[in-house]
């Protein structure tokens, strides 16, 4: 049978089914380059039994309520869910049980369900059989609560991290489609009391603070499509109010801003005056969020007591105004402004700012960032029904105290952070204190952590070192040890991690007398004079300058110079690249003259790559001297640039468009008329962030005849594909091929995707929490088939919706 004869695609799938086991039963057609425009979001996610506001179901003091998440996927077939369930852990905690998953719907429990205080997160999905993606109205699982004491109105509701990806064909891996989320309202109702048992969240004493709220009153709180905005934030800060009147040692003061600001009430126990202002607010202007910020700061630096400073901050818009400049300015300058005064704020006062984002339009990054500068917390509002819950949060945590920090890859061993170094997700976390000796666990995410909601007291925060790391933040591997008063704020309590030795040539390459490991920078290259080769991420390779040439004129060789060039010719600047290692010998070694300068060799500073003239340069790529026969080769690759799953060439493309790996190694085996194997051609690829594609050259070992060749291109991690029609190869020339996609998600390798691959992605999968089973690292490498970094739900669903895609060739 022919080589490339293929097998018809059912059969593919039911020798699949037999050898593995995996329904990966082909459920759409076959879309290795279809072009697919962005989708809409149609998923709605909310609980059943159903309540609002003013019709909440009732819970009695000391009972227990049951309440289902439902999922209505509208035109998405959803394959994975990742969510973060939010209520008050003042009223109420979960009961025996917790959050049960439906298994009927989401037969696979990636991670969790997690608890921690007022949370629940989990990840799901429908495991590996792509037929089973959700289509219709189905139930995620059911929580179980019981509450602690009477008390007023309160919400269950999701955070702003909650995702559902899609295997819809118009979809791409990484794009969330949950259009909208309806929280479920409760009530307690009673006069029984409850105490609190795990997680402790209750303290017995409350701490008392002087707040500021700063609302945004600009324009668009006002536009039609969202004509309720400043009318809801007015009923939500006003219950805010109610809450803080409560105590009566606690201050509150309102500032509303627009082009400019006000301070509508200074800081006082007059609560009602403070309700009638906040009635007066009416939408205008843009949006100074500097102003309101720089306000808040004065009122509260007139404070002397020994309250805890706050300030409440909602925005439904982005800053486009500074203080003093009556015209409109750049966002990013408005929001370093915002960041700045917040951040003088905390310095001044210790003022701790807690950040609400109101609707769609609003940058989530900037608020968060106020937010992790100042020990406070950020709270997405994609609607303003949640507005009144988040207050309440925000009363509780605002009374009490918190722990935040980072953990992240200490690349140099200097037991410090830096900006170009990775914050590391899925770390666990481990706190213990509060009159609590049981640990309460916590997962570190790309900003770090977080911790609120802490009563006074003693704690202890250590974090749970993965597999093939050692901390060295801090020295003290029991972690840190503080202490909550009066609901203060303790931050940078940071977890540096290094994975081993980046520096281990035993040279000093910085003239600081300290080596390997001792030693907080240190070069790819082994060369103290290249400080370009640096590259925290990367082993020591030794000396890149290895070919006892002066490459520059400079007087230097080897390791004493501090620029070398990868083809071994002084005279062509164009091949330096610091990243590469100095290849030893000269790549112009055909005794020919190229180009019709009278000079060849090492003396020619520009060489071509067959040895002729009419073959354009190449620098990247040694000279071949006619004793092979090279190919151009530009392969587009599913997950990364420009292909995603969908051969999309525009910017809204979701797929990865910085992967890790650079470069790649290619081959290319070379089959004559009848298909039998007769030459292979290697080389490496390379890619480029513009065209988002690998493209480079590979080159056979002897020089080919001409004639008509069948192709199949073999990549790491990616199906092998033939090159349609056969290819006329010309010898003494660099032969280009037409341009190919390759399908990934081939973890093992066995140019098959099976329920092989299937578990070793589930062994690496670490979105919430660390890996269950993956301590070597080239098997994360290979399982992060979007090359970006973490395993998660954008490899899982990738490689879901792989499965419908042509086999292996």
């Amino acid at each position: 049978m022919s080589f490339f004869k293929k097998n018809p695609l059912v059969k593919l799938g039911l020798l699949a089914l037999i050898l593995v086991g995996l329904p990966a039963a082909i459920f759409l057609t076959q879309r290795s380059t279809e072009i697919r425009s962005r989708a809409s979001r149609t998923v709605n996610l909310s609980f059943t039994p159903s309540s609002t506001s003013t019709t909440p179901i009732n819970v009695p003091p000391g009972g227990t309520v049951s309440i289902n998440l439902m999922l209505d996927p509208g035109t998405s077939q959803v394959s994975f869910l990742k969510t973060e369930l939010t209520y008050d852990a003042t009223k109420f905690q979960v009961d025996e049980g917790g959050f049960q998953v439906n298994q009927d719907a989401f037969p696979k429990t990636l991670q969790g369900p997690f608890y921690s205080p007022g949370k629940v997160s989990f990840a799901i999905s429908i495991g590996g059989d792509g037929t089973q993606a959700i289509q219709s109205t189905a139930k995620v699982g059911t929580l179980t609560l019981r509450a602690l004491s009477s008390s007023g109105i309160s919400q269950v509701g999701y955070s702003a991290g909650a995702q559902a990806l899609s295997i819809d064909p118009n979809s791409t891996p990484t794009e969330n489609v949950i259009s909208n989320t309806t929280p479920a309202f409760l009530v307690v109702s009673g006069t029984t009391t409850v105490a609190p048992t795990s997680p402790p969240n209750a303290c017995t004493s409350v701490n008392p603070s002087d707040t500021m709220l700063v609302i945004d009153k600009s324009g668009s709180m006002s536009v039609a499509a969202d004509v309720n905005k400043i009318s809801q934030a007015k009923i939500a800060a006003k219950n805010y109010v109610d809450i803080i009147s409560q105590q009566t040692s606690n201050t509150i003061g309102l500032v509303s801003y627009e082009n400019t600001a006000t301070v509508n009430s200074p800081l006082t126990t007059d609560y009602a005056s403070v309700k009638s202002q906040i009635d007066t607010l009416t939408a205008i202007g843009s949006t100074c969020t500097e102003c309101g910020i720089l306000k808040a700061n004065q009122e509260i630096a007139k404070s002397n007591s020994a309250n805890k400073k706050v300030v409440v901050l909602l925005t439904d818009g982005i800053a486009n105004f500074v203080e003093g400049d009556s015209n409109q300015v750049a966002t990013a300058l408005a929001e370093q402004r915002a960041v700045a005064a917040a951040v003088a704020g905390n310095a001044a006062k210790g003022t701790v700012f807690y950040t609400i984002g109101l609707g769609q339009q609003i940058n989530a990054q900037f608020l968060q960032q106020i937010a992790n500068a100042t020990g406070g917390k950020y709270f997405a509002s994609p609607t303003g029904d949640q507005l009144n819950a988040i207050y309440q949060q925000i009363s509780v945590i605002a009374a009490q105290g918190s722990v935040s920090g980072i953990v992240f890859n200490d690349a140099n061993n200097n037991r410090a952070y830096e900006t170009t170094e990775a914050k590391l997700a899925g770390w666990t976390l481990q706190l213990t204190g509060g009159g609590s000796t049981t640990p309460q666990t916590f997962i570190s995410d790309i900003t770090g952590f977080n911790i609120t909601g802490l009563c006074n007291g003693t704690y202890t925060l250590k974090e749970v070192v993965q597999s093939g790391w050692r901390q060295t933040l801090p020295t003290d591997p029991n972690g840190y040890t503080f202490i909550i008063t009066n609901g203060n704020v303790i931050t940078d309590q940071n977890f540096g991690n290094n994975r081993g030795n980046t520096c281990a040539d035993g040279i000093d390459n910085n003239n600081n007398s300290k080596i390997d490991i001792a030693d907080p920078v240190c070069h790819t290259d082994g060369n103290p004079a290249n400080p370009d080769s640096y590259d925290p991420t990367r082993p020591e390779t030794g000396n890149t300058c290895a070919d006892r040439i002066d490459n520059n004129n400079n007087n230097l060789i080897d390791t004493l110079d501090p620029i070398c060039h990868t083809d071994g010719n002084k005279n062509n600047p164009n091949s330096y690249d610091p990243n590469l290692p100095e290849r030893t010998g000269n790549t112009c070694a055909d005794g020919i003259d190229n180009n019709g300068n009278n000079l060849v060799d090492g003396l020619d500073p520009i060489c071509h790559n067959g040895g002729v003239i009419t073959n354009p340069y190449n620098p990247d790529l040694p000279e071949s001297g006619g004793n092979g026969t090279g190919l151009s080769l530009t392969l587009f690759l599913h997950g990364i640039g420009n292909s995603g799953d969908n051969a999309n060439p525009t910017g809204i493309s979701l797929s990865n468009k910085n992967p890790l790996k650079k470069t790649r190694p290619a081959t290319v085996q070379i089959y004559d008329i009848s298909n039998k194997i007769f030459a292979t051609a290697s080389g490496t690829l390379t890619y480029s962030s513009a065209s988002g594609n690998y493209s480079g050259r590979v080159q056979t070992t002897t020089a080919l005849p001409s004639a008509n060749y069948n192709l199949r291109v073999e990549m790491d991690q990616h199906l092998a594909r033939r090159i349609p029609g056969t290819q006329l190869i010309k010898a003494n020339i660099d032969n280009p091929l037409p341009d190919i996609t390759l399908v990934t998600g081939d973890i093992d390798n066995n140019n098959k995707l099976n329920i092989l691959d299937y578990n070793l992605l589930l062994d690496c999968y670490s979105d919430t929490q660390p890996a269950p089973s993956c301590a070597e690292n080239s098997k994360k490498i290979q399982s992060d088939i979007n090359d970006d970094g973490p395993v998660n739900g954008t490899d899982y669903n990738l490689f879901i919706r792989e499965l419908s895609v042509q086999p292996g060739e």
